[in-house]
């Protein structure tokens, strides 16, 4: 199964919110699109081996791409969520700090 498919299937799940769902199609579509323009690029009677190879390295960079912007999303999420008690900042309801939370994220 290729990427396309793994991202058409992740996005049927339910635990996702609409927006998640969105953006996974989006990829799947960029990724697509990323699969017709090396196959245009190679022609007809090109190297499909390079077209292959190509879209692999696209879709490894899209994926740090994604990491990324998705790090940044969860580490904004738990500032949003994060509240105050005796002048520090928690996350949860097990007594974890906000600064610990965001270490943990960017740590994996």
């Amino acid at each position: 199964m290729g990427i396309v498919d793994t991202l058409k299937d992740i996005s049927h799940e339910s635990k996702l919110d609409k927006a998640e769902k969105y953006s996974l199609r989006m990829i799947a579509k960029e990724v697509q699109a990323l699969q017709c323009a090396f196959t245009l690029l190679i022609g007809p009677g090109g190297n499909a081996v390079v077209a292959d190879e190509m879209v692999a390295k696209a879709t490894e960079e899209l994926q740090a791409v994604l990491a990324s912007h998705w790090l940044t999303g969860f580490r904004e999420s738990l500032k949003q969520y994060a509240w105050w008690k005796d002048g520090v900042q928690y996350v949860g309801t097990c007594g974890t700090t906000l600064k610990k939370a965001l270490e943990d994220a960017s740590n994996p």
